[in-house]
């Protein structure tokens, strides 16, 4: 979870999610963080999410010894999604 104006560290190993930042950090640009309304969903559509998020800043990104990889986000302001855009190779949404 990611709230605005706090520093956390995000830790994912879904290939969707490592692409999602790759291409954010490539970029420059900023991640949406929500919640799964079910955290044992393993490949969430975006029927499965929450619809309002925190936007961040990924400052690091890292990878864990047990194959986690790690990022330290700041989180600046609250969304809500209007629309997903693109579900394939990662959810990008508006």
């Amino acid at each position: 979870m990611l709230f605005p104006l706090v520093l956390a560290p995000l830790s994912f190993r879904r290939k969707l999610n490592v692409c999602a930042v790759e291409e954010a950090v490539r970029r420059e640009l900023p991640i949406g963080v929500v919640c799964q309304r079910d955290p044992a969903t393993a490949a969430p559509q975006p029927i499965d999410l929450h619809s309002v998020g925190t936007s961040g800043q990924i400052l690091r990104v890292g990878r864990l010894p047990n194959g986690l990889h790690q990022v330290f986000v700041q989180g600046a302001r609250r969304f809500k999604i209007i629309n997903f855009l693109q579900t394939e190779p990662f959810l990008v949404a508006r």
